[in-house]
């Protein structure tokens, strides 16, 4: 089954959480993984195939720093 991978990357343990949690209640086939900084997500990138990276291309939502 296909499912969609999410790469969050924050650094406060309490959002990471609520995050994990407000994905999943949405019923969706989601793949979550959370990092702690900006930096260890592009490093998660960074170690994709380069067929995963093609497929993420045009699809990322940044979010502004606080």
């Amino acid at each position: 089954a296909n499912c969609l991978q999410v790469l969050v990357a924050e650094d406060d343990r309490i959002l990471q959480k609520l995050y994990e949690h407000t994905l999943g209640s949405w019923g969706l086939p989601l793949q979550v993984r959370m990092v702690s900084s900006g930096i260890d997500g592009l490093l998660e990138i960074g170690n994709l195939t380069e067929d995963e990276q093609r497929e993420i291309e045009g699809r990322c939502v940044v979010r502004g720093r606080r």
